[in-house]
């Protein structure tokens, strides 16, 4: 059995035994295997061969494995009020046989891919071939997360599900310090988010962290950025951040 099969069958049982939270637990497993797609075709652009795309793909379907105990244990997808999951789910991932038996190398590096996918910043690895992952995963999570917020915004109402224990407020203001690290072109922090406004700037200053231009063209063609801007209030303000945003975007996009 393959870490796949072992991976859909976990995920099978948590919904099995876990009812109340089928649903959750069905859009976090769509969302792995979206982002394990993702990891598949930015590295195919990147040139991977077979057997790093392989590698690739199944950090992207791994990524995410505490999500399920997760939010049994807290009723939350939130980190910040339950538990850091990427580091969770490198703890996991260890006990795992079928991680065991890994190379060496492969294990290192899905281990700490899945442990820092969802920091705030990438660490500074010394390790090109850890770096490199990390890199893919994280943007590949990020376009799918880019995916499921324009969805939202079409189908709740511009309401983040997984982030109502933050209780932001309906006021179309931008608070200073998400404005400032749009600005000096970084992306944005999470505990400065006070406003629902501030969330989605947050979600766009995400534009800054993508690594490899082939993210920035997936996006591009996916039309996410312009849906999610289309959200947002019309003020001076948040046009001439937007334009900041844009700006950096086209840069990206050139060969």
């Amino acid at each position: 059995m393959g870490l796949k099969r072992w991976f859909l069958r976990h995920a099978a049982q948590m919904v099995r035994q876990h009812p109340r939270h089928r649903r959750a637990m069905m859009l976090k497993l769509a969302h792995s295997v979206r982002v394990s797609r993702n990891c598949a075709d930015i590295g195919t652009e990147l040139g991977l061969d077979r057997e790093r795309r392989r590698l690739a793909r199944t950090i992207g379907l791994l990524h995410d494995v505490a999500r399920f105990e997760q939010v049994v244990r807290y009723d939350s997808f939130v980190d910040s009020v339950s538990v850091n999951h990427g580091a969770l789910g490198a703890d996991r991932l260890q006990e795992v046989p079928l991680v065991q038996a890994l190379a060496a190398t492969d294990r290192a590096v899905l281990l700490h891919a899945v442990r820092h996918h969802n920091a705030a910043a990438a660490p500074q690895d010394s390790d090109p071939g850890a770096a490199f992952y990390l890199k893919l995963v994280r943007d590949a999570d990020k376009l799918d997360i880019f995916r499921v917020i324009c969805m939202l915004h079409r189908t709740n109402n511009g309401g983040e599900p997984a982030t109502e224990a933050l209780q932001l407020s309906d006021a179309p203001q931008v608070t200073p310090a998400i404005a400032a690290a749009i600005r000096a072109q970084r992306p944005a922090p999470m505990a400065a988010v006070q406003t629902r406004v501030d969330l989605l700037l947050l979600r766009l200053s995400w534009v800054f962290d993508l690594s490899f231009a082939a993210s920035h063209q997936h996006l591009a063609r996916r039309g996410h950025l312009t849906q999610l801007v289309g959200c947002l209030p019309k003020t001076q303000k948040i046009e001439d951040l937007v334009n900041g945003l844009h700006s950096y975007v086209a840069k990206r996009l050139i060969p």
